[in-house]
């Protein structure tokens, strides 16, 4: 995986490929929420990656998001997608975790999911 940032737009952008474990995504989410700030945007890139885990370990995901994450922090996170099966499991995490100061969007092409985060970029 790769995390880079867009300063013009303070945009955090993550994009995946490749078979990802879960002690990669643990590694990824120490990395991403100690890049976040109390308002962050980011996209979150899935269509070039396969996940190494199913359902079954999502509670260790949860786990995993609730010891990096901050609470406190507003963030906008447009994901992108191009499978019915990662949107599934995207919405099911999503909605299993609720986070209350974390927005999610699914979008299926980059122009869409920054046209919807730039709505949200502080002037």
């Amino acid at each position: 995986y790769t995390i880079s940032y867009n300063y013009s737009q303070s945009i955090i952008k993550i994009s995946l490929s490749g078979n990802i474990t879960l002690s990669e995504v643990e590694t990824m989410a120490q990395e991403y929420f100690q890049t976040l700030k109390i308002y962050s945007l980011s996209t979150y890139d899935n269509r070039n990656a396969q996940y190494d885990f199913s359902i079954s370990d999502f509670s260790e995901l949860f786990e995993i998001v609730s010891k990096y994450s901050n609470p406190s922090a507003k963030v906008y996170e447009a994901i992108l997608i191009d499978s019915p099966k990662e949107v599934a499991i995207s919405t099911y995490f999503d909605t299993k975790i609720q986070r209350n100061n974390h927005i999610q969007k699914i979008f299926t092409t980059e122009k869409a999911a920054l046209e919807w985060l730039a709505f949200f970029e502080k002037k």
